[in-house]
């Protein structure tokens, strides 16, 4: 028989987060657990709320003066010659970022809570911010990366990274200081999301692992939750980039799933998704901007993985993410970058109902090209692409949107090289031994399958085409998980398309010829373009991603090859060793006349088991 629990737990029981039970009969103090142990069974006197908050500006007050004191000595430090080189040419890349008032703290007084209230749009969050903020994590990344370089960093995120998805929108008076004090774990993940080109490989190493180590401490140890520790980790998702010294600490979807458990334990999931019964009350942000925010980007990582991995989950639109959506693109706390993320929003929203309404994630045969509702379907989600094409205004428009439009009439017409046993190989990883996985179609043809062939294969080249027009510093700041898996899509499908119209004894062939698909050139234009956009000695994520497609063009020259000497059969299969030096004649053959790079060197192909998240932590080799 359980004893009677007490209104308010002692010290000793509180401290470790235990019901405190005053005994089977309900006797007077102590309780059984300080009974049993011998410990001082003493109940704190419950605090006032102002109380609490006296003590909460008195830890940034004693912060602020701390971060104050270590600047000015900083100052008088004279940099390395590596740090002045750095600096230099980061000010003069970022030169068009506008000047801006910083907010330092006065000597007598405290930083003005007005911003931090705008950034969380709650006290009870920042109050937990606060609570679980210490000096060490205030200046962890001091030892890591200086304080110029920092201030560099956090630029780059504000004006250039922010700009283009602004998933964490910053005040603009929140200055580097004010992020030391107020949310030292986002600043991490933002120096770690914003840091490549500017750190060095080491540097940036040192960076990650110490993230993945307080995110270990803090949330999976500690079980800590805050709108601070859920943006962190959704921050670090988007611009995901492992370490090379990583060795299975966490993983992507490792920290896709915390946030979304993160996110439905802060109350951001509303009345449909509440939080657990043990979460306390004061946790529950999910009523303030932030947590609507952080709830729709749970639903854009969650749809995105979806999307490339093509497992069964439950992933859902619910009315409570068009409240949040609608909040973002009409209420008067919305922030100028809201219209645009909410632009994203519907965009993947999109793809979700792509993959569902057409069954590409499930075990159950996808759609029939051909049948009557099949077709509908498909004029139906054709129309919603456009509609949302259309609903993009002209200050807003950036070909990553187009490209997230073109991406989404691939996934429309993609089963028209669909069989009864090749589904799962649409999913990532994108590389060579998985298109023959399955077989390849060849139905009896038809106008349907004639318009879905011609309308994919034109999906791919607008999807490439859209893609290879970005910027080298916009392609390395959209985030890595979304945009560069795409380019990788497109170019996968199209070689899938390849092998459906010349394979032997095709019947599509009869739709289209080979020099149609284009594939060898569109490989070198994404080979070309990976090759221009990478920071020399800081390779990303999306490079990363991108290396798959040298790959594809070393596959495409044995298949060739093996489509003359062979009529009758294709292997399933490439030999990765023919490769390792490949005939300069060869490589000659992928030149294209658009003055684009040969898609083709000595390229060494992937162990056949390689797996998607070990592709995104190592790459290809």
């Amino acid at each position: 028989m359980s004893g009677q629990a007490r209104g308010r737990a002692c010290q000793p029981c509180r401290s470790i987060k235990i019901k405190c039970e005053l005994g089977t009969h309900g006797g007077p103090p102590p309780c059984e657990r300080c009974t049993r142990l011998g410990k001082d069974c003493t109940v704190d006197a419950p605090r006032r709320q102002k109380d609490r908050v006296a003590e909460l500006e008195a830890k940034v007050e004693a912060l602020t003066k701390m971060l104050a004191s270590q600047q000015m000595s900083d100052q008088h430090t004279e940099p390395s010659a590596e740090t002045q080189l750095a600096v230099l040419q980061q000010n003069q890349h970022y030169g068009d970022i506008p000047k801006k008032r910083k907010l330092e703290p006065t000597p007598d007084g405290l930083i003005q809570p007005a911003w931090k209230l705008d950034l969380f749009d709650s006290s009870s969050a920042s109050a937990q911010v606060l609570a679980t903020t210490d000096l060490f994590k205030a200046v962890s990344l001091d030892s890591l990366v200086t304080y110029d370089l920092q201030q560099i960093i956090l630029d780059r995120y504000k004006f250039t990274l922010s700009r283009l998805y602004p998933v964490v929108s910053l005040h603009p008076a929140c200055g580097l200081t004010e992020l030391k004090i107020m949310s030292p774990i986002l600043l991490h993940a933002i120096i770690l999301a914003a840091a490549h080109g500017i750190l060095s490989i080491e540097d940036f190493d040192a960076v990650a692992l110490s993230f993945i180590g307080t995110i270990s401490t803090e949330v999976l140890s500690g079980g800590k939750k805050s709108i601070e520790l859920l943006q962190a980790l959704q921050v670090a998702s988007l611009w995901y980039c492992a370490p090379r010294t990583h060795q299975s600490i966490a993983t992507l979807f490792q920290f896709l799933h915390v946030a979304q458990v993160m996110a439905l334990d802060l109350g951001c999931g509303g009345d449909l998704d509440p939080p657990g019964e043990f979460v306390p009350p004061e946790l529950e942000v999910g009523h303030t901007m932030p947590a609507k925010r952080g709830w729709l980007v749970c639903f854009v990582l969650g749809a995105s993985s979806l999307i490339h991995r093509r497992r069964p989950g439950d992933q859902r639109w619910t009315t409570h993410h068009s409240e949040c959506l609608h909040a973002l693109e009409t209420s008067p706390d919305a922030r100028a970058g809201d219209r645009l993320l909410a632009l994203h929003v519907r965009g993947e929203r999109l793809g979700l109902d792509i993959i569902q309404r057409l069954a590409l994630a499930e075990t159950i045969p996808s759609a029939t090209i051909g049948e009557a509702l099949t077709t509908l379907t498909m004029q139906d989600l054709e129309r919603e692409v456009n509609e949302w094409r259309a609903f993009i205004p002209s200050d807003l428009d950036h070909p990553n949107l187009q490209t997230m439009a073109f991406a989404a009439e691939i996934l429309i017409h993609e089963a028209v090289l669909h069989t009864g046993t090749n589904k799962h190989s649409f999913a990532v990883p994108y590389l060579p031994h998985r298109l023959f996985i399955g077989g390849y179609p060849a139905p009896e043809v038809t106008p349907d399958h004639v318009y879905s062939l011609q309308a994919l294969k034109q999906a791919c080249h607008n999807t490439i085409d859209a893609a290879c027009s970005v910027s080298k510093e916009d392609f390395l700041s959209l985030p890595y998980f979304l945009f560069a898996p795409r380019i990788a899509y497109a170019a996968f499908i199209l070689a899938k398309i390849h092998i459906a119209v010349t394979a032997p004894s095709n019947t599509l062939g009869i739709i289209m010829i080979a020099s149609e698909v284009r594939l060898s050139y569109y490989l070198a234009k994404i080979v070309a373009f990976n090759e221009r956009t990478k920071y020399d000695g800081s390779p990303g994520a999306a490079t990363r991603v991108l290396e798959g497609c040298p790959m594809l063009s070393a596959w495409l020259l044995q298949y060739e090859e093996q489509l003359v000497t062979s009529s009758d059969t294709m292997s399933p299969t490439y030999d990765p060793e023919a490769m390792h030096d490949i005939p300069d004649e060869a490589a000659s053959t992928t030149r294209s006349t658009n003055n684009v790079k040969p898609a083709v060197s000595a390229s060494v192909l992937p162990d056949l088991s390689l797996n998607w998240d070990n592709f995104l932590d190592f790459g290809p080799n």
